[in-house]
């Protein structure tokens, strides 16, 4: 950067070649136009964009289902910015290709369950889980059914041009709930569906399941399982 007083040749200002000129004052000042900058796309980096798209992506997924983002507004209060918390939570359990079974739906600490069976098909989706048990925090007197939402990872495209990644958005119908009794969820998938699942090789699902009152609200909601 060079400075100019009481130049002969007057003021200047704006751009010369690649010299900028600048007025402040009796002063004067030269520098030299920026060039431009590139950033230098290394493995790492295309990485970490990747990982951020996908979990970006997943949590627009998580905040598209009603109920899944009411649960997260309920826990973490709903002034807070409910996308960025979805982001966060999952951030860390996400790499740049693939989505780790600590993954969540619904906020952490929720009612523990496990599967016991599991088959995700192009046409349907059935999760069977083992019984939820009595030592939960759940009413039976006030919570009486309970179903399954669920998306379904669909990566590798079968033809290179398409998304690297797709969600799909499945709910289950409601069923009676019991503590003591197999469980056991399924879902048809619909035309829209079954196209983008045929659209790639590989599938995973995860799921959380909600038990409602008598009027279809919400009331306790469960971890979140991979299968």
């Amino acid at each position: 950067m060079a400075e100019v007083f009481k130049a002969v040749i007057g003021r200047l200002t704006g751009a010369l070649g690649n010299m900028v000129f600048r007025n402040h004052e009796d002063v004067t000042t030269i520098t030299m136009r920026p060039r431009k900058y590139e950033v230098k796309m290394t493995e790492a980096i295309i990485q970490r964009r990747e990982r951020f798209a996908l979990t970006g992506s997943f949590s627009m997924a998580i905040n598209r289902d009603a109920n899944l983002k009411y649960t997260w507004e309920k826990v973490y209060n709903k002034k807070k910015r409910i996308m960025t918390t979805i982001f966060k939570e999952n951030y860390k359990h996400i790499t740049y290709n693939n989505i780790s079974n600590a993954a969540t739906l619904a906020p952490p600490l929720g009612i523990g369950i496990s599967k016991s069976a599991s088959t995700l098909t192009g046409t349907d989706v059935s999760v069977t889980l083992e019984p939820i048990g009595t030592k939960t925090k759940i009413n039976l007197s006030s919570e009486v059914s309970i179903y399954m939402t669920a998306l379904i990872y669909c990566k590798t495209p079968v033809i290179a041009t398409e998304d690297p990644f797709k969600f799909v958005n499945i709910t289950s119908s409601s069923i009676a709930l019991s503590l003591t009794n197999p469980l056991t969820f399924e879902v048809e998938l619909q035309d829209t569906e079954m196209q983008i699942y045929d659209m790639y090789s590989e599938h995973t699902l995860f799921a959380a399941f909600f038990t409602l009152n008598d009027i279809g609200v919400p009331v306790n909601y469960t971890n979140t399982i991979k299968g």
